[in-house]
């Protein structure tokens, strides 16, 4: 080891392929990446480098030089685990190597948490083995940060694991997207600020983040952070709806006028349920489901101001659909519309998008752009 701290990350999609890269070329932590075979590959046809390109600041403006870091496999910064099937082993292949584990960052879908409770579990991560091996626990330095979308992730996992064990949750605000023709080389696509539970062990991971270059503070109140990313994740289906980048959707009048009938039931049912999201902005919630509204010409010019975004950055759903894999809509606008039922607060727009991508979703085809007009016309 480089470092005398370690960085699992298990899910190496876009989000734990960019935060992998930009870590182990820091040399702030050693990072173990467990991954598919495909991502192996790759990385092993791009030399054996995993890169990372960040392309803003911690204000959101570009930055001047978008040179990408790197980290070179077998370094003592980077090691691969290939996980071929996502059947766990690459858990018990970091455990079999016998390397104290400081963070095991969970960065896999929320549709896939159900398989990483499985699959930590299989690797000896629950109460049950922890009491019984005692002070031989392999684990019993290691804090699962886990990283997705949604509302508190962490509980389902305390849940069944055990309530004691060391589980927190993190936010990752930003797109990553692949350089062109190199799937080993991930690129910030917008900008944000990563949010981890306010925990010793958080607060320790969030400067060795800072420290990388990804711009990291702890929160004391992670479901408020959850539920304001919620908010401004109700974009991801409207996105993926629209068949076009997240820039380009965005300028348009009626992509947002969908946007904010979203926002507006969520405040709705915010309201009734008592749930303060987290604004990142500053701006109130309100205020934003307003902006969206405002003519064309007053949002583009404005917009930028506000939130830095690549002109190529993509929503995740978008991604999702764009690979005919099952996306995360049940845990954004899906969430709304079961809150909503719960609470006696109607949401038509949320369960129509919700059945709009769900249609998409189960007929495999991929994309399927609409125009705002043939979206509000459905609603």
């Amino acid at each position: 080891m480089s470092s005398k701290y370690h960085l699992v990350v298990y899910g190496a999609g876009l989000v734990g392929g960019y935060i992998s890269g930009m870590v182990a070329a820091s040399k702030e932590a050693d990072v173990t990446l467990i991954c598919r075979d495909t991502l192996a590959k790759a990385i092993a046809n791009n030399g054996n480098l995993l890169q990372a390109t960040k392309c803003f600041d911690a204000r959101g403006k570009p930055v001047v030089s978008r040179e990408p870091v790197s980290a070179k496999v077998e370094s003592p910064s980077l090691n691969l685990v290939s996980d071929p099937m996502s059947s766990g082993g690459g858990l018990l292949a970091v455990k079999a190597r016998g390397v104290p584990v400081q963070w095991l960052l969970v960065t896999m879908k929320r549709i896939s948490v159900q398989t990483a409770l499985q699959e930590l579990k299989g690797a000896g991560f629950d109460e049950e083995t922890r009491d019984r091996e005692g002070e031989a626990w392999f684990w019993k330095d290691t804090t699962v940060v886990m990283m997705q979308n949604g509302v508190t992730p962490s509980q389902i996992l305390l849940d069944t694991l055990g309530t004691s064990l060391n589980v927190i949750d993190a936010m990752f605000p930003f797109n990553v997207t692949h350089a062109e023709n190199n799937p080993a080389h991930f690129i910030e696509g917008s900008t944000g600020t990563v949010y981890i539970s306010d925990t010793p062990q958080g607060q320790h991971l969030a400067q060795v983040l800072t420290k990388a270059g990804i711009e990291t503070a702890t929160h004391h109140d992670m479901a408020a952070i959850q539920y304001g990313k919620l908010f401004l994740n109700l974009n991801n289906a409207v996105s993926a709806l629209s068949g076009e980048p997240l820039k380009k959707e965005l300028s348009q009048f009626q992509y947002r006028n969908v946007l904010s009938r979203c926002m507006n039931e969520a405040l709705a049912v915010f309201a009734k349920a008592g749930i303060k999201p987290h604004s990142f902005t500053g701006m109130p919630f309100s205020a934003i489901s307003l902006f969206m509204v405002s003519p064309d010409f007053i949002f583009n010019n404005t917009f930028g101001l506000v939130m830095g975004i690549g002109d190529s950055a993509t929503s995740s759903m978008y991604e999702d659909l764009a690979a005919k894999r099952d996306t995360e809509i049940d845990f954004l606008q899906g969430h709304i519309s079961e809150l909503g039922r719960l609470h006696g607060v109607p949401t038509p727009t949320c369960d129509r998008i919700v059945t709009l991508v769900k249609d998409i979703q189960q007929r495999k085809v991929g994309l399927v752009p609409h125009t705002g007009q043939e979206i509000l016309s459905m609603l």
